[in-house]
């Protein structure tokens, strides 16, 4: 990742997980809400939200020093991403294409950028909601007979 990279758009929608593979990092989707903001603004916003959680869970006596080394280790590694020390992989993974990230040679293809297209998998289909809609009989209007 490069600083350019750090600068460009993203509008990251409520069904858009994201994940850094170098450090095993999936977030599912709706953990950070829908926002339009940079790449730099998604990965602090990650590794503040990372952090309150992390002293949240495990705090006091319940956390062993092991945990806390790996937590600290962990988001070490993260603050090397965002002083651009560390190279990685950001993946916006959006089964409803609502989201974006900006291309810097737009219309051009940016071989910094990699665009898939897929169809949804049933669990996808199923966690949006969309397999129990009906649409059998849609297009016909319903209409109701007032007594009088």
């Amino acid at each position: 990742m490069q600083e350019i990279d750090l600068a460009r758009d993203v509008l990251k929608s409520d069904t858009c997980s994201m994940s850094i593979p170098e450090l095993d990092l999936e977030v599912g989707f709706g953990a950070l809400s829908g926002r339009f903001t940079t790449v730099e603004g998604l990965l602090v916003a990650t590794r503040d939200q990372l952090k309150e959680q992390g002293d949240f869970f495990l705090v006091g006596d319940s956390r062993s020093e092991a945990e806390n080394d790996r937590m600290k280790n962990f988001l070490d590694n993260f603050e090397q991403i965002l002083l651009l020390r560390k190279k990685v992989h950001l993946i916006l993974d959006d089964p409803t294409g609502n989201s974006y990230i900006q291309s810097l040679n737009a219309p051009m293809d940016d071989n910094r950028l990699r665009k898939e297209f897929y169809d949804r998998t049933n669990e996808q289909n199923d966690e949006l909601g969309l397999n129990d809609m009906k649409t059998e009989n849609y297009s016909q209007l319903e209409t109701i007979n007032e007594c009088e």
